[in-house]
């Protein structure tokens, strides 16, 4: 069952405010000209929910933006942005590892850590019995695939050892893997979650504490020569994403128009699982340096090295602070 999702989605229309006027009454407004910028992220999925929300709403376009977003699988994303083909892109772990081997690209900010959830049928009705299964994720070293081993390590299950690892690449394949028996459980996140629900599987493991914030990062040539267009993105997505944390409809509206997602119950479960998570602020060192020990081997860098929070200080965000890593209603 897989998720749909855009394949690019565009605004690039002028100003709000900027109506027409008859030649009789005054002069015709210049359009002002919008900044272009490219945008990928880690799949079509209720993480990235604000961004579409934005579009629902016209926020870039009142930031002087023309954007093109690509949904693109976790590997995809990071290289993206490695390589200059798109200008900003998020994913997790794998955003960090990529930024430390290729030097450029600078982590700018978090939107908050991701509802990963561990799903399996009716009839695994404990993690122990995962012991000599396979478990399905998407992509080798992303967010999803690091909070899992995490996940399974910390409940005595050894990935390679004690359960097996199948890379699947979008969590719509994942959830079909373990409806056709593929794989024995899968790692998901909504609104996959509330699929894999209404298909009669149901929820083994929570995965949330172990989920680090998502990584936004931009392409260093980009930032360098584009500062002002950066600035710009990271304020309409930190207006955005308040919008979309505190109205419901915002959220659904934008993932049902920009992500091709309909179903009703998948839309206000997407709400429901993030409006506590989501977030917009500079990635935190403590983080950071978690993300670099939970990959395989560990990374030995210096946060400072990996990030750039002037632009999302320049906002006045220095202060912001990310949610805490527990789903909301469990703590």
């Amino acid at each position: 069952m897989a998720l749909i999702g855009l394949t690019s989605v565009v605004a690039s229309v002028s100003f709000a405010g900027g109506g027409l006027a008859s030649a009789a009454s005054k002069p015709a407004k210049q359009t002002p000209t919008l900044l272009p910028i490219s945008v990928a992220t880690s799949g079509a999925t209720g993480n990235s929910s604000p961004l579409y929300t934005g579009f629902e709403i016209g926020i870039y376009k009142r930031y002087g933006l023309a954007m093109t977003v690509d949904p693109l699988t976790p590997t995809a994303s990071v290289a993206a942005v490695l390589n200059g083909n798109v200008d900003i892109a998020d994913d997790g772990p794998g955003m960090v590892a990529g930024i430390v081997a290729a030097g450029t690209a600078k982590v700018i900010f978090t939107n908050g850590v991701a509802d990963f959830q561990l799903w399996a049928k009716s009839n695994i009705t404990s993690i122990s019995q995962l012991r000599g299964g396979t478990i399905g994720v998407t992509t080798p070293g992303g967010g999803i695939d690091t909070a899992a081993r995490l996940g399974l390590v910390a409940n005595h299950l050894i990935p390679g050892k004690d359960v097996s690892m199948a890379y699947l690449n979008t969590n719509g394949a994942s959830l079909a893997g373990v409806e056709n028996g593929k794989v024995t459980a899968a790692a998901l996140s909504p609104p996959t979650t509330i699929q894999a629900r209404e298909a009669g599987l149901h929820e083994i493991l929570s995965l949330v504490k172990w989920s680090t914030g998502s990584v936004w990062a931009v392409n260093s040539s980009f930032a360098k020569h584009h500062r002002a267009t950066v600035i710009r993105f990271i304020r309409a997505f930190c207006a955005v994403t308040n919008k979309a944390k505190h109205v419901e409809s915002y959220s659904e509206a934008g993932l049902r128009d920009y992500a091709g997602i309909t179903d009703q119950a998948q839309l206000a479960g997407v709400w429901q699982s993030y409006k506590g998570l989501w977030a917009c602020a500079p990635y935190p060192s403590s983080q950071m340096r978690a993300v670099m020990r939970s990959i395989t081997p560990p990374l030995n860098a210096s946060p400072k090295d990996l990030t750039d929070n002037t632009f999302i200080n320049a906002i006045g965000l220095n202060n912001q602070v990310v949610p805490p890593s527990v789903r909301p209603g469990t703590q």
